[in-house]
């Protein structure tokens, strides 16, 4: 076989998340909550952080969690007020993850058709991958708010790799999450790699997976060798 096209999740695959996130919190509490001293702000932040669930927790919902259990500066503070905050900052704080850009350049350099498949909100993810410069990289960028179709529904695999033109059997995709991203690749006919350390779990299943746990092991685990996935 060969390998024609490689799709990569964002959010922990591409870009680090989790210390984009952790910046984030801590400047969403200091701007908005009454803390009394540095160490209520970090207990705060620390909370935010879990209630975040690694983003999977729906926003508006994490928001209005926030008002209820931090107090804060102005007492007429909003979950709408949070939600702008979130959507107008949160890029700003993108943090790529180490041999990504190395990596997409080099699989390029290849010939490889590159994807990207994100869950999540338009207007935060195009954000992102534009605060990352990752644009010009790709030949096709799907994120499920814009396709109404969302990961782990394999049908969001299909419409991509029918964008970049190739058969599933030619096409691996790359990503952290055990389940929503290798699982979910491997039920749409996709050969999968996790990045492993990202997000807890594992893979359910089985033969038709590699691990890696460095963006910069990823070629090796693609082509050494591909025809024998």
């Amino acid at each position: 076989m060969t390998l024609k096209a490689v799709l990569f999740d964002l959010d922990n695959t591409l870009l680090d998340r989790n210390t984009a996130f952790r910046a984030y919190a801590g400047q969403l509490v200091r701007t908005y909550a009454a803390y009394q001293d540095e160490e209520q702000a970090q207990q705060w932040t620390s909370w935010l952080i879990a209630a975040d669930r690694q983003g999977y927790a729906p926003k508006k919902q994490l928001y209005a969690e926030m008002l209820q259990v931090i107090p804060m500066r102005d007492p007429h503070t909003t979950v709408e007020t949070l939600l702008k905050t979130w959507l107008e900052t949160f890029s700003r704080h993108t943090v790529i993850m180490d041999g990504a850009v190395e990596t997409l350049r080099r699989l390029r350099a290849r010939g490889v058709k590159l994807g990207l498949i994100t869950n999540g909100g338009s207007r935060s993810q195009q954000a992102k991958i534009d605060q990352a410069g990752f644009r010009p990289l790709f030949d096709a960028i799907l994120v499920s708010d814009e396709v109404s179709i969302k990961k782990p529904d394999p049908a969001i695999f299909v419409l991509a790799i029918t964008k970049l033109g190739v058969l599933p059997h030619h096409a691996v995709y790359v990503g952290d999450h055990p389940t929503n991203d290798v699982d979910a690749a491997v039920r749409a006919g996709l050969q999968a790699v996790w990045l492993r350390g990202k997000t807890p779990g594992e893979p359910k299943e089985t033969g038709r997976y590699r691990t890696v746990d460095h963006l910069n092991k990823l070629e090796d685990a693609l082509f050494h060798p591909y025809a024998a996935w």
